[in-house]
């Protein structure tokens, strides 16, 4: 079986964002053959921002929606040792 790629998508958690990821994000990913998700639509353990930093390193691509100047989103892409 081929490996299907996998996104993270890095962007805030909030509703007014849903439409974006669904349909501009997350549906044209699926059309790609690209396993898309958001770190709140995975089980862990681990602290959050634990989760994060592991599911960028497994990432074949990083998707960051900016808007609004997010410091987790920004703080995620900046951070060493990834």
């Amino acid at each position: 079986m081929k490996h299907k790629p996998f996104a993270l998508v890095l962007m805030p958690f909030d509703e007014k964002f849903d439409a974006v990821y669904q349909h501009g994000v997350k549906g044209v990913c699926a059309d790609l053959g690209i396993v898309c998700e958001r770190v709140d639509e995975q089980n862990f353990e681990d602290h959050i921002v634990e989760q994060i930093y592991s599911q960028i390193r497994r990432a074949d691509i990083v998707i960051a929606e900016l808007t609004g100047s997010n410091p987790m989103c920004f703080m995620s892409l900046a951070s060493p040792g990834l």
